[in-house]
């Protein structure tokens, strides 16, 4: 049971004092009863909200807990790790008791010392915006409903946001949003694996009751996520048969050495699942040139007779973001942006908007659209 510790806010008594029964002494079973309301009010959310701002209050602690933390830790210059992990380990138990609420989130700050911050003005990994306030707080209120993307019967208009979103990601690509799909995954892993399970129902369509067959590889790039070796390995492809092409020193991908792979692939009677392409590195937003890459793929097709397509997949987790200066006035520069960045933003959107220049000259290739929250495309 939960242990009761009367610190904890609460909005009021379960029960109205005008209730008859309460005029009357109350029996232990009522006691017990009315314990237990009180309890569960200052733990749950009440379906009517009417115990709202209990929630709020402990919202607030939480958030002061890490941001007090965070500016300790950068006054002390404190390690990371405040035990070794051996003693973690063995101090780590389950309560008897449940602990006040307002305490174990007074430890959220030790528990989270030395993550990354995208607040900070340090912060320089990948593309992380702060996040606004509208979207913490649709986080938690959503948080307290199970809108389960795989059913309807669970996840009711909340599935709507789906279809609108890929919609809206599409039209910014370039795409036809009436032809073009889209889909929430759990991140850039789950959405590669999309991408390479695609390429998989292409190039061996019975491998769902036989199993990938061991004649089966994808093509990624030296710079490529490593999510891609971890997709390959979760889907039963393997790391030997998860190739990655050499990159050029901007580390977009040497085209020369991917149609090398690819041809060697080939040769030996194998099949080529899916090529992936970078749609901006990590560390250097190195956008490949897609066309080329779509072009080789289509020439390869014809020349070896292949009674499938192999599946090309833009993995644009960073670069997607750059198809939002699609329309920006370069010449005026309007947001006064250095001379130097100017020069990347103009090379990054040349690059990124080949998603859009390809869908209208090469539309075939572009049926189906599959993108994540963080945006990952695939092109057909």
């Amino acid at each position: 049971m939960f242990h009761s510790n009367e610190s904890f806010r609460t909005t009021g008594p379960a029960w109205s004092s005008q209730d008859a029964s309460l005029t009357e002494p109350l029996s232990n079973a009522d006691l017990s009863q009315l314990e237990l309301r009180r309890i569960l009010e200052r733990l749950f959310l009440d379906p009517t909200g009417s115990n709202i701002q209990v929630m709020m209050d402990l919202t607030k602690d939480a958030l002061s807990s890490i941001v007090f933390r965070r500016v300790q830790s950068i006054a002390q210059g404190s390690s990371i790790l405040s035990l070794p992990l051996v003693e973690i380990a063995q101090e780590a138990v389950i309560p008897m008791e449940g602990l006040n609420p307002k305490d174990l989130l007074m430890g959220l700050g030790e528990m989270t010392a030395g993550t990354l911050d995208a607040r900070d003005v340090y912060t320089a990994k990948n593309i992380i915006p702060n996040v606004v306030f509208s979207s913490l707080s649709a986080h938690l209120a959503i948080s307290l409903l199970m809108a389960n993307g795989v059913t309807g019967e669970d996840a009711g208009a909340a599935l709507n946001a789906e279809v609108a979103v890929s919609s809206a990601m599409a039209r910014l690509a370039g795409y036809d949003p009436f032809k073009a799909a889209g889909l929430f995954t759990f991140g850039g892993t789950g959405t590669n694996m999309y991408a390479i399970k695609l390429g998989l129902q292409k190039a061996a369509p019975d491998h769902q009751l036989y199993g990938v067959p061991d004649d089966v590889y994808i093509i990624t790039s030296l710079a490529g996520h490593y999510c891609h070796l971890t997709a390959a390995i979760w889907l039963g492809i393997g790391s030997e048969r998860c190739l990655k092409a050499k990159t050029n020193e901007d580390q977009t991908t040497d085209l020369k050495d991917l149609e090398s792979k690819c041809r060697n692939i080939l040769k030996m009677g194998a099949k080529l699942a899916t090529i992936i392409a970078s749609g901006g590195t990590t560390s250097n937003c190195a956008i490949d040139d897609i066309e080329q890459i779509v072009h080789l793929r289509d020439t390869l097709v014809k020349e070896y007779s292949l009674n499938y397509v192999p599946h090309v997949h833009v993995d644009g987790v960073i670069g997607w973001a750059f198809l939002n200066f699609k329309s920006y006035d370069v010449d005026t520069n309007p947001l006064c942006f250095s001379d130097d960045t100017l020069s990347q933003i103009r090379h990054l959107v040349l690059r990124s908007s080949m998603f859009a220049v390809s869908g209208q000259n090469l539309t075939s290739y572009f049926d189906r659209l599959l993108i994540n929250h963080n945006l990952n495309i695939h092109r057909r």
